[in-house]
């Protein structure tokens, strides 16, 4: 059996499953995080016992895909308590990480470790401090909640970016919904951050020739070029495009080198899969933006006709 952790309207999952229907007859289940009234899972962690997952049909699991988290609604939560909802989630993060590592421990084949530190809340300064170690160049970057240090920061670079340090949301405001996207910050901008104590993180922006999306799979990178800085919209932050001027992806052959330090990079933070963004100058130099685990590869798999989804079914049923 193979259990799959997504979410209802992931398009990416239900075409993985369809892969393994056709290369196995191995029973799939499918528990997605916003509709987890049915979701049911244990472990058993014991002294006298091998530490493991126990319940229905638990000893059946062959492979497990953690590609969303099971992060459990609080909506049914009889309560407006900040605190205790702050600590309800906290629960439900450690429950999540619990169940990857006893995932782990047992003999089922995982791909998206919900162990790694990236797999709750994505840490760009963290991810930016290990892509530095594992010998990649980073945008010059400050994280501050001191007014004094980002005005200065803005004034030192001509160009300067901001972006959320963890993911960026979603808000809903009536029948409008927002994105929070990576922007330019001017220096009449900083003025607004004056006796604002929330911390943020800017980056002088880096000039580029093109944008690299990486999908990583267990060692091997499948890598599109994307030619992003041709519309004003994209030119900052891919996703924000317009839907009649797609950027336009090409396939892109990573070398040996950089593959390398993507796996080093990998290895270092116990990832076996996910999207890398990168960008590379006009000079040719390949520059670590950051990394996401649960990031999307419908686009390169599409653009690029990569075989990505049958690649990960091969994985989850040991065909590969």
């Amino acid at each position: 059996m193979i259990t799959i952790f997504s979410s209802e309207l992931d398009h990416s999952t239900s075409k993985v499953i369809e892969w393994i229907d056709r290369l196995t007859d191995m029973k799939v289940v499918r528990i997605n995080y916003d509709r987890n009234d049915d979701v049911v899972f244990s472990g058993l962690i014991s002294n006298d016992y091998p530490n493991r997952l126990v319940g229905k049909n638990a000893n059946e699991i062959k492979s497990i895909w953690f590609r969303k988290n099971l992060n459990f609604s609080l909506e049914k939560t009889d309560t407006n308590d900040s605190s205790l909802k702050t600590h309800l989630s906290e629960e439900n993060m450690a429950f999540n990480q619990g169940l990857a590592s006893l995932a782990e421990l047992s003999d089922c084949k995982v791909l998206g470790t919900s162990e790694s530190e990236f797999s709750l809340v994505v840490n760009k300064v963290s991810a930016l401090l290990k892509a530095k170690k594992c010998g990649f160049l980073i945008p010059q970057t400050l994280v501050t909640n001191d007014f004094e240090e980002l005005e200065s920061f803005v004034n030192k670079y001509e160009n300067v970016i901001i972006k959320a340090i963890s993911e960026p949301i979603f808000i809903r405001k009536g029948s409008e919904r927002f994105t929070l996207y990576t922007a330019k910050l001017s220096r009449d901008d900083v003025k607004f951050f004056e006796g604002v104590s929330s911390p943020v993180l800017v980056q002088a922006e880096i000039q580029k020739s093109f944008e690299l999306r990486i999908f990583y799979l267990n060692g091997i990178c499948y890598s599109g070029a994307i030619f992003s800085q041709f519309h004003a919209k994209s030119a900052l932050d891919l996703r924000n495009h317009d839907s009649k001027f797609k950027p336009r992806i090409i396939p892109y052959k990573t070398s040996e080198a950089l593959t390398e330090r993507i796996n080093s990079f990998m290895r270092n933070y116990k990832l076996n899969t996910g999207s890398l963004d990168l960008i590379i100058t006009p000079l040719n130099e390949e520059y670590f933006l950051e990394v996401n685990p649960l990031g999307q590869f419908d686009m390169l798999s599409v653009a690029c006709n990569y075989p990505i989804e049958k690649e990960i079914a091969k994985f989850l049923t040991d065909e590969s």
